[in-house]
């Protein structure tokens, strides 16, 4: 088990887990390794069958944490962060999932309730 704590920006009221599919589809809007982006976003690399658990603490939502886990079913490095940081065809991405409400299979989003920085822990097992 391997866990990870960073504090994220958000832009777009959302922190999503974004897969290696689409990725592949869309592009990932920041490539450069020599730059330091944890604070919009961080990589997992997960094998087939693993899960992650992202808990996004102290929401716009009642004050509430908001949970989500997505089972990898393929492995590939997976992207945890606001989508609009990590989707290069950004208008592309909003239009094919109905503003983020129809994700794609590898993808999970939770809705933050509004903009900010957010503490955000992430679980692998």
């Amino acid at each position: 088990m391997k866990d990870y704590q960073y504090t994220l920006g958000v832009d777009a009221g959302n922190i999503s887990i974004i897969g290696p599919d689409t990725i592949k589809k869309y592009g990932l809007r920041y490539k450069s390794k020599k730059r330091d982006y944890s604070h919009m976003f961080f990589r997992v690399r997960l094998k087939k069958d693993e899960n992650i658990t992202i808990v996004v603490s102290d929401t716009y939502i009642d004050g509430d944490s908001q949970s989500f886990t997505v089972e990898a079913s393929k492995a590939g490095t997976y992207y945890v962060g606001d989508a609009c940081y990590l989707i290069k065809k950004w208008n592309e991405f909003l239009e094919d999932t109905d503003y983020l409400n129809n994700m794609p299979e590898d993808c999970t989003t939770v809705n933050t309730g509004g903009d900010g920085l957010f503490k955000v822990t992430a679980e692998v097992f």
